[in-house]
């Protein structure tokens, strides 16, 4: 039997539509507190001082994009049972997105950004998740633009839903994946 995705898209017209490195991106790491909360304080204990971490959480939409905005990371170390949402509104709003390489966060197709942005959670991982916080602060310019191909990505995918809906349930094409739908 042939089966074929139908994914889902979340709301962009209220957030940027390009990265702004004009705000003023603070050591700031944002996270979601209810996702990867074992893993994230390991990280946070091996965190120098300077790094301020802020928590995502009992805020409306205005101030999370500001949250967004003014945080140089978004990290998620939580499973990813699919395309999660906060990730994608991180991204859009010109935080770099790191991820747990598990679930959805392992697949390029449900979360297109580079592999040195997905992490693994085994071994020192906590160590080295700190210096790449560390490296990414230092040149978070460039490590933005890297993610360039994901906010393409979110930007379309109203579009693509569209596309994915009227393939299956208008055309009846069957066996389509995101992946086809990326390019």
């Amino acid at each position: 039997m042939q089966t074929s995705i139908v994914s889902d898209f979340i709301r962009v017209d209220d957030l940027p539509q390009d990265a702004d490195f004009e705000l003023s991106r603070h050591s700031r790491v944002a996270f979601n507190p209810t996702k990867g909360r074992e893993a994230i304080q390991l990280v946070m204990d091996r965190a120098p001082k300077e790094i301020e971490w802020l928590a995502l959480e009992g805020l409306s939409r205005a101030e999370m994009i500001e949250a967004l905005q003014s945080s140089a990371i978004y990290l998620d170390l939580g499973h990813h049972p699919g395309r999660d949402r906060i990730p994608r509104e991180a991204a859009m709003c010109g935080a770099l997105t790191l991820v747990a390489a598990r679930g959805a966060g392992a697949k390029y197709e449900d979360v297109p950004i580079p592999d040195e942005h997905k992490i693994a959670l085994r071994g020192n991982f906590a160590a080295l998740l700190v210096t790449k916080l560390q490296e990414s602060f230092e040149d978070l310019e460039s490590e933005v633009i890297k993610q360039d191909f994901y906010r393409q990505t979110i930007r379309k995918s109203e579009e693509q839903f569209g596309r994915e809906v009227a393939d299956v349930f208008v055309h009846r094409k069957l066996g389509r994946r995101t992946i086809d739908y990326l390019g």
